[in-house]
């Protein structure tokens, strides 16, 4: 672009030349003119040179920190993208893994729960023959206790009927020996 704009300045300064000499011949005032023109346009196109020179420079920095900081980014892209597949590749194998332990506890714990309804079959049964049993156990001791009773009662009487004799000498009369009452 650069070496464009000064070609393009040495076409104009050498037509500005060419025309200064056919004016010059001609008249002295307008040529002079025209040259004041041109070296002024000159002067400008340098400038405008220069602006776009260092405008370029600043432009050429920033492509090329621009491509490096890019390299840098794609660097660490393709190495974040490998570090990622890898996790990716063992959680895939952790999922697996922890698939066939949930299979594997589902059916331990169906086994469980019926196990569990089996167990709690044989509770239920068992507490009805403990129910029986404890019943049958109350009756047995509230017979035995009765027993008791009725031979301690049995007891006095026997005791009652050496220690007191029958005064009247009947045994359908009512004596009363020791707290016990007899008929």
């Amino acid at each position: 672009m650069k070496q464009a704009t000064l070609t393009a300045l040495g076409w104009l300064l050498h037509a500005s030349f060419a025309c200064a000499g056919l004016l010059s011949t001609s008249r002295g005032h307008p040529v002079e003119k025209v040259i004041t023109m041109l070296k002024e346009l000159k002067e400008q196109v340098k400038e405008e040179g220069m602006t776009e020179e260092v405008t370029y420079s600043k432009f050429a920095h920033w492509c090329k920190n621009s491509l490096e900081e890019l390299r840098e980014a794609v660097t660490d892209g393709k190495e974040t993208i490998e570090t990622l597949d890898l996790k990716i590749e063992s959680l895939k194998g952790q999922e697996k893994e922890l698939k066939e332990e949930i299979e594997t506890l589902t059916e331990e714990l169906k086994k469980a729960e019926a196990a569990g309804g089996k167990a709690d079959e044989v509770r239920g049964e068992e507490a009805k023959i403990y129910e029986q049993a404890d019943k049958d156990f109350e009756e047995t001791v509230k017979a035995i206790k009765d027993a008791i009773t009725a031979l301690e009662d049995a007891k006095k009487i026997h005791q009652c009927s050496i220690a007191c004799p029958n005064q009247n000498g009947g045994g359908s009369t009512v004596a009363t020996c020791a707290g016990a009452t007899l008929r």
